[in-house]
């Protein structure tokens, strides 16, 4: 229970960081200007020739979020990018650039492509990050769909969720196991599944009356991949202590942040688009090398670093 309450202590410092600025700037947005008494002097009146006041021009509209996991018109920086270099004769070196060129001629949503080749980019940044830095997810699946989840939400908006299916799921586990409810494991999740959906509601309510963040967009691809994974949270917390638990779940969310940043980066996009053969060449000769890599991780050194230094 220790564990559990630094935990929770762990997601409410979070949140705390994330609602508080915007929560005060969402107040402050709401609460009425106090306006200002009439003075007994008559103003003339305005002429057809006045220009309009600072107050009565349109305010602009907010600029949408980039999000790769949702189809664009066309003509976008990925598709600038992949028409800028024409293929007109396929060779062994470029044809499934020239595939890639020609789906997108006929329509097809050049983010879509982007997303699917950066999918084995992720897998790969994940084998990195547990063989040679050593650290431990849940697995390399969870991490990478967990990246493209905040790559679609946002990361803002996916951690609230991601944190609320957590804490929703160890609180109802805690609840039943202290009422000795026994119950059949696909049950047992499917009524889990209640419980989360409830949650979402409730998240989403106080989201949109106490926050500014932008939940208006959001579609419901990401916040289904993150309900689905519940069960591996779930699996992973009958398996092992609620400490290993909560350190795996940790990690894992560790790894994703770390994988998004990368997925995020424009310069990752368009090298990924524009050069497909190198870098899917180029990814194969980093899987075999971590593949064969066999000596101690980063992490290791430094939690030995006694030991290695006395040899």
């Amino acid at each position: 229970m220790r564990y559990f309450s630094l935990f929770l202590v762990l997601i409410l410092t979070i949140f705390g960081l994330i609602f508080l600025p915007r929560t005060s700037l969402a107040l402050s947005q709401k609460l009425p200007t106090p306006t200002p008494r009439a003075n007994a002097t008559f103003e003339p009146l305005a002429s057809d020739s006045a220009t309009a006041s600072q107050s009565s021009k349109p305010i602009p509209p907010k600029p949408q979020k980039s999000d790769i996991t949702q189809p664009t018109k066309p003509k976008n920086k990925l598709e600038r990018a992949l028409l800028a270099r024409p293929i007109n004769h396929p060779s062994w070196n470029n044809f499934i650039t020239y595939i890639v060129q020609r789906s997108v001629q006929h329509g097809l949503p050049v983010n879509t492509i982007v997303l699917i080749l950066l999918l084995p980019l992720a897998a790969s940044l994940i084998a990195i990050l547990r063989h040679i830095v050593g650290l431990r997810g849940l697995g390399i699946f969870t991490p990478t769909v967990l990246s493209v989840a905040f790559l679609s939400a946002g990361v803002e908006v996916g951690l609230i969720i991601f944190f609320t299916i957590v804490i929703t799921l160890t609180l109802f586990r805690l609840i039943l196991k202290k009422l000795h409810f026994r119950i059949q494991y696909l049950p047992r999740m499917a009524l889990i599944m209640v419980f989360i959906s409830l949650s979402m509601v409730i998240l989403f309510y106080f989201l949109v009356l106490y926050t500014t963040l932008d939940v208006y967009t959001l579609s419901i691809f990401p916040i289904i991949i993150m309900i689905l994974l519940a069960e591996s949270f779930m699996e992973i917390q009958i398996g092992r202590s609620l400490r290993e638990a909560i350190y795996f779940t940790l990690q894992t969310l560790l790894i994703a942040l770390l994988v998004y940043l990368v997925l995020t980066s424009d310069w990752v996009q368009i090298v990924m688009i524009t050069h497909i053969e190198l870098t899917t060449f180029l990814i194969i000769l980093i899987d075999t090398f971590v593949g064969k890599y066999i000596g101690l991780r980063i992490l290791e050194y430094w939690r030995f670093k006694r030991l290695v230094s006395s040899r």
